[in-house]
């Protein structure tokens, strides 16, 4: 599946096919476009490049649980209270329920999206869930200040998501974001950040790289220790010899009168004593 940018002409190519989407931003000029199918792409707006870090790229593989998916979108969203969050999604072309990637300062999430007329919140704030029941413990509002690829919702529209958390596994929880006029679920799980940071080619030549630095300057460092010791030696080499010292100790002491030191006793040393440095 192909994409072309009508505004720069860069050319996206997709090994999955992409449906039911209502915008795309091309990844080289950044401009945002709306429309339900490509033909009716039209341009909204340009968005700023961020300085936050995201880790994934477009079209790239992700394997998750023996599931092969592509990276179909980009999203950086910035809540009201100042916390940035990434959400890629990923496509699977023999699998039709996509899986969500997100990622924050303190969190690193796996979600997929679940029915809503499978979910039940009660007046008290729990949310019931195939048997499970999750207490709303986050409440937030959010925009989205730059995006990649096919987008699913309005980029200009803020949302409000709330995050629940299951009362007896707290590494599960479900999402609810309210979002252009509708209600969707998403029931996720964190996972370790090096689980989640591998799933992306981005880390792993990060990794390999370190690694491969790492050990050169392992061996450079035991090069250059040896080098110095060498660059010793030769300096110092006359230097280093025997130095003789002669010379008479004689100690002398006078009997103890103090009851409280004990016996009294002398020590006399008259032997005349060779020192030895090398």
């Amino acid at each position: 599946m192909e994409v072309v940018c009508a505004d720069c002409g860069h050319v996206h190519k997709f090994i999955v096919d992409v449906s039911d989407f209502s915008g795309f931003v091309c990844v080289n000029c950044h401009s945002y476009f709306k429309g339900t199918t490509l033909a009716t792409l039209t341009f909204v707006k340009k968005f700023e490049v961020p300085k936050i870090l995201q880790w994934a790229k477009l079209n790239e593989s992700i394997q998750f649980k023996r599931m092969n998916y592509r990276i179909i979108t980009k999203i950086l969203r910035l809540t009201t209270t100042g916390a940035y969050g990434n959400e890629y999604v990923g496509l699977n072309n023999g699998n039709k329920n996509p899986i969500y990637l997100a990622d924050g300062v303190d969190y690193t999430s796996v979600l997929h999206a679940i029915s809503k007329k499978k979910v039940i919140v009660t007046p008290d704030s729990v949310c019931k869930f195939e048997r499970g029941n999750y207490d709303l413990t986050y409440t937030d509002r959010q925009r989205v200040i730059y995006a990649e690829g096919f987008v699913f919702e309005d980029l200009d529209t803020e949302s409000t998501v709330k995050t629940y958390i299951r009362t007896i596994d707290e590494d599960r929880f479900i999402s609810e974001e309210f979002i252009d006029d509708d209600i969707e679920y998403y029931q996720g799980s964190y996972i370790d950040e090096k689980s989640y940071f591998s799933l992306f080619d981005f880390y792993k030549d990060y990794k390999f790289t370190s690694d491969l630095v790492g050990r050169k300057f392992e061996k450079l460092g035991v090069i250059l220790v040896l080098l110095i010791a060498s660059i010793f030696l030769a300096l110092n080499f006359k230097q280093i010899g025997s130095d003789v010292y002669t010379f008479d100790e004689t100690f002398k002491v006078k009997k103890a009168s103090s009851e409280f030191i004990g016996t009294s006793f002398e020590l006399k040393g008259e032997v005349s004593k060779t020192l030895l440095l090398v």
